[in-house]
């Protein structure tokens, strides 16, 4: 074969190696929808979809129960309906693109939303004759957090109690619907702008990590300066009635989870890759591993006094909150809201 023909063939096959690259390298643009897609799809949906179904299954069993004492579906049937909601509260970002929906996560959770005392306003609803319908009257008193006390405050639950945490349980179903289809009808929005939910997930889970340390350890155990001098009560945790506090830090490390750590499926850790932040992600990916497993060791009877063990788990969520907002953030050039230093 002459020198001609055979360059002409070298030629072909790599032109032909050159079109077989390029078939195989997706757009990066293309990369990203795909990537919001299954967000989506593996998070935000099913999130709604299982808080929807523990509400569901919670509000049949609280209809069959009876005055008395708690019996053991009850407890936890409101153990995966508090769980499930835990999911969809850690990764909401709904509200940023629909305004009706910003203030939805505050008809169903009331913890550090408003100054007044709400256990003891709900009490005196206990011991009141009003139908429920208008001793509910505010938001705070149709919340997860009504319904913990209704349900968990006494060693057993009275007639009472149970004709109001029902009404409650209506509200809260409500809400979590609305979730869902809410979710649905703005799909389009949701997966349209990479550049959009990127932000609204960075701001969502500095926000979420500062929360977890500030709310649901330091003041608890009283490393914040608000309860430095007044130090621990166990009394300031999420779900003081239930015990429930710690598996409610572990569902939202379990979000974050989700959404930053590799998975079987393309997540907001692959949006940051695709966004030139590989090198800060693999830092945030250990811290938040540190974190998990920290938070995971904790139960509610660490949280009764100060230990080591609680300690390390908030220096270790604080490490990551710094990384989330000092360092993950600028890294991707997305406009960062101001922490909120207190829910009050």
């Amino acid at each position: 074969m002459k020198n001609g023909g055979l360059k002409k063939i070298l030629m072909g096959m790599a032109v032909l190696v050159v079109i077989g690259v390029l078939v195989f390298v997706k757009d990066p643009e293309a990369q990203k929808q795909e990537t919001m897609d299954s967000i989506y799809d593996h998070i935000l949906l099913p999130y709604a979809q299982q808080a929807v179904d523990s509400c569901t299954e919670f509000n049949e069993v609280l209809k069959h129960t009876q005055a008395g004492s708690r019996e053991a579906n009850l407890t936890a049937s409101f153990k995966q309906l508090v769980l499930s909601w835990k999911k969809v509260q850690g990764s909401y970002i709904l509200g940023e693109y629909n305004d009706d929906m910003k203030d939805t996560p505050v008809f169903i959770d009331n913890f550090h939303v408003g100054k007044g005392d709400l256990f003891a306003q709900l009490e005196r609803i206990v011991n009141s004759d009003k139908p429920a319908s208008s001793a509910l009257y505010k938001t705070s008193y149709q919340t997860i957090n009504a319904l913990e006390y209704f349900l968990f405050s006494q060693d057993e639950v009275s007639e009472r109690q149970l004709e109001l945490a029902r009404f409650v349980t209506e509200n809260v179903c409500f809400q979590l619907q609305n979730i869902y289809q809410a979710y649905q009808e703005f799909h389009p929005q949701i997966i349209s702008d990479p550049k959009l939910m990127l932000t609204n997930f960075m701001d969502k889970l500095s926000n979420l990590t500062f929360q977890i340390k500030d709310w649901r350890i330091g003041d608890v155990m009283g490393y914040t300066l608000k309860y430095k001098d007044t130090g621990a009560s166990y009394n300031r945790s999420e779900y003081p009635y239930s015990h429930l506090s710690s598996q409610a830090m572990q569902a939202l490390f379990e979000v974050q989870e989700a959404l930053i750590l590799e998975q079987d499926y393309l997540n907001l850790g692959d949006l940051i890759e695709l966004s030139g932040a590989t090198k800060q992600l693999e830092t945030t990916r250990d811290l938040l591993k540190q974190a998990t497993q920290d938070v995971f060791v904790l139960s509610d009877d660490d949280l009764q006094t100060p230990n080591e063990k609680v300690k390390k788990a908030y220096d270790s969520v604080n490490n990551l909150q710094k990384d989330y907002y000092n360092v993950l953030i600028p890294a991707l050039d997305v406009s960062q809201k101001i922490l909120e230093a207190d829910g009050d």
